[in-house]
């Protein structure tokens, strides 16, 4: 899968989720910019009286209508909550005072007052445009849409009364704002819905699925819609258990299962759910990354779920009945042209954490590692950089040269490795922070040679810097190497602003806060390391997975991205056009 269409649909979580602005922010902007046109009319009229009136009756009209509209509609409609219509109202009106500040203007020029006013109404009818494909978008049927896009239309209606005295006049300009405005979206929807449709699956439909399941959670509506698009593929996951003398056992799971796309859609939460079902069959797991991307997202969380038990089940089978072996090496780390790798091999088979750090890394593709054997490599997923779409084809040879490296070099002697392994879920840190529900786990293995960690935190990515801090901390417990991975749970994707629509580690939490939870986890693993002796088996099973999903969406999307702009360009010529014919 092309890296940069992933990473293109990502960067556009900020637009997709909209105007943010906060509860009470929205009421003061609403408030401010109705002030603002009634100190125009004053200005225009001369009369203090409509002035007031209208500052009333606008505030009115946008903050109580919304609450209404939230109270009629939000059981029904979730997406349609007073906080999120007065952030639109922001916008609607935000355009109206352009709309009453250019007609004015005009005024003031001495333009006439048919044609000004036809201006006014012209921009008006944007703003009615936006709010009503907006409000169709997030899940409104036509009435429903219809009936909570009027404030712009009304406030059209008010001002040309205002100046024209006339009923007929106003009603005129009014009904051509709404009117061209919502003719003109739903012959976009028309349009997108016809000619760009994917297997029968309309393109406007599925907005409004990815809509309902970003603002309100529901994702069982647009999971459908993703698995009938979506398409069988054969998923790996390699599993390693670590049998101790003392202690639970530990799963070190690699999974091509790509933890995406947002929220809880798919197989974004895949990591902690493997982590929650191994637990319930008394294994703790470490969930690692393999090589893939969203072409290997499942399509059906409830699909990740089964697979994440099936695994769990496998895992005790395998720590029951498994050949186990203390055939051990010590890891060690091999860097290659700034390629960087910490590899062990355990159960006839080679462990490989690859990094590119302080160089930024994206999603791994399968082709680096070439024909798959023994050596298993894991994309640590550890150093994030916010203008960094996907990996340039240097970084790539970089990283197959040090796989083929690593194969032709992997010989070493076998150890009496001991294993630790600490896990912390930190209070008050969740997915707005950029912290998934697996929390931060530690794994040491201590040798004849010394000690190794691999930090694994339910992230995606991380900032340079927590690496640095990670290794400094490793430091203090005599600790000779450790690497950070993290997890690239897609969970954390589309909760907040920031970056790609979400935090990387360390990009919100401060190192003062990451140091002490680093601290906990070295020295609670040292105090529980134990002997160990691994087994090893390579699941293999078919799920719905995205495949080329994205690539044939995103030339659809952006298809109905130029008709539904083109529409909004003709918005104000057909409104003006309207007022001036009738």
């Amino acid at each position: 899968m092309d890296g940069h269409v992933a990473g293109s649909i990502a960067s556009r979580y900020r637009v997709l989720r909209g105007v943010t602005t906060g509860h009470v922010s929205s009421l003061l902007m609403l408030l401010l910019l109705s002030s603002i046109i009634s100190v125009q009319i004053f200005i225009g009229t001369s009369n203090g009286v409509v002035a007031i009136i209208t500052l009333i009756s606008l505030a009115s009209l946008y903050m109580l209508y919304n609450r209404l509209l939230d109270l009629i509609f939000q059981n029904r409609y979730e997406t349609f909550t007073a906080r999120r219509l007065d952030s639109l109202s922001v916008v609607e009106l935000l355009i109206t005072t352009v709309a009453s500040t250019i007609y004015h203007a005009l005024r003031a020029a001495g333009l006439e007052t048919s044609l000004s006013t036809a201006v006014m109404t012209g921009f008006i009818s944007v703003a009615t445009y936006l709010g009503y494909s907006v409000r169709r978008a997030i899940g409104g049927s036509i009435a429903v849409s219809l009936i909570s896009s009027i404030s712009p239309p009304l406030t059209t209606y008010m001002l040309a009364y205002i100046y024209s005295r006339s009923v007929a006049y106003a009603a005129i300009h009014a009904v051509s704002t709404l009117v061209s405005a919502v003719a003109l979206m739903e012959a976009v929807r028309h349009i997108i819905d016809s000619r760009l449709s994917l297997k029968n699956v309309k393109l406007f439909q599925l907005c409004q699925a990815f809509f309902r399941a970003l603002l309100a959670g529901g994702s069982a509506g647009l999971e459908r819609m993703l698995s009938h698009l979506s398409l069988e593929s054969t998923v790996l996951n390699d599993v390693f258990i670590l049998r101790r003398d003392v202690g639970r056992p530990v799963a070190i799971v690699v999974t091509d299962v790509h933890p995406g796309p947002f929220r809880n859609v798919g197989s974004s939460t895949f990591p902690s759910l493997v982590q929650r079902m191994m637990a319930t069959k008394g294994l703790d797991a470490i969930v690692l990354k393999g090589l893939s991307s969203h072409e290997k997202n499942l399509a059906d969380s409830l699909e990740a779920e089964k697979l994440a038990s099936s695994l769990a089940m496998r895992a005790h089978d395998l720590l029951t009945e498994g050949i186990f072996s203390s055939s051990i090496t010590f890891p060690k780390r091999d860097v290659l042209n700034g390629a960087k790798t910490l590899w062990w091999k355990m159960a006839g088979n080679t462990l490989c954490l690859m990094t590119l750090h302080p160089s930024p890394m994206e999603d791994l593709p399968s082709e680096i590692a070439g024909n798959m054997d023994s050596l298993i490599p894991v994309d640590t997923h550890n150093c994030f950089d916010r203008n960094y779409k996907a990996l340039d084809s240097e970084s790539l040879e970089k990283l197959r040269n040090l796989v083929e490296h690593l194969r032709n070099n992997n010989g070493a002697d076998p150890d009496e490795i001991h294993v630790g392994l600490s896990r912390f879920i930190p209070p008050g840190l969740g997915l707005a922070d950029g912290m998934g529900p697996g929390g931060m786990s530690c794994l040491i293995m201590g040798g004849r040679s010394g000690r190794i960690g691999i930090v694994v935190a339910d992230a995606n990515n991380a900032a340079p810097w927590v690496r640095d801090l990670v290794r400094k901390v490793a430091g203090r417990y005599g600790i000779d190497d450790v690497e950070l991975c993290t997890t690239d749970t897609h969970c954390v994707n589309a909760v907040t602003l920031g970056g790609k629509g979400y935090h990387p580690l360390g990009e919100v939490i401060p190192a003062e806060t990451l140091e002490p939870i680093l601290d906990r986890l070295f020295r609670e693993a040292l105090s529980g390391m134990s002997r160990a002796e691994a087994a090893y088996a390579r699941i293999s099973s078919r799920h719905t997975v995205f495949s080329d999903l994205i690539e044939s969406l995103s030339g659809r999307i952006s298809s109905g991205a130029r008709i539904y702009l083109s529409a909004l360009f003709l918005t104000p010529l057909l409104s003006s056009f309207l007022t001036l014919i009738l």
